[in-house]
């Protein structure tokens, strides 16, 4: 694994961790000590939009998203297969340079707001659609080159 992965990775599974913790020390504090942070739940409602969408990253990287190849498979052999898998990967890519734009417009919009118990600007929330999303096109471009020059054309 590259060294972005393992960063990626490696932030994802510290924001759920932290995430976690937030969650419990919440519970803990409400129903035992009675006092009821506000911050823990917003903590744990930011963390959870960036563990996601930095998670559905790693899964664009690792190719376990969703595919259905059950056309090319069954009716069209590994040929059909792989011309499918690059008009998937393309209307992916376009979707995505839609939903980085929108996620920057959004970043920018909210930037003023701030949120309740932090404090924090909204668009420290909203960047991750952006980040999230320049992942998956690098992904999905780095896909796309590596199957032009695999044998076969698929690559896997």
């Amino acid at each position: 694994m590259r060294p972005m992965g393992r960063l990626v990775d490696g932030i994802t599974m510290i924001l759920l961790m932290a995430m976690c913790g937030a969650t419990v020390m919440g519970v803990l504090d409400r129903f035992v000590l009675g006092v009821g942070l506000a911050w823990t739940e917003e903590v744990s409602r930011f963390l959870l939009i960036w563990s996601s969408l930095l998670a559905a990253a790693i899964a664009v990287r690792e190719r376990k998203h969703f595919v259905v190849d059950v056309v090319g498979t069954l009716w069209g052999g590994p040929r059909l297969a792989a011309r499918l898998d690059a008009v998937i990967r393309l209307v992916c890519f376009l979707f995505l340079l839609g939903v980085v734009g929108y996620g920057l417009q959004l970043a920018i919009v909210f930037h003023p707001q701030r949120s309740p118990a932090l404090g924090l600007p909204m668009s420290v929330v909203y960047a991750a659609v952006p980040v999230s999303g320049i992942l998956m096109l690098g992904y999905l471009a780095r896909d796309a080159g590596l199957a032009r020059y695999r044998p076969g054309g698929t690559g896997d």
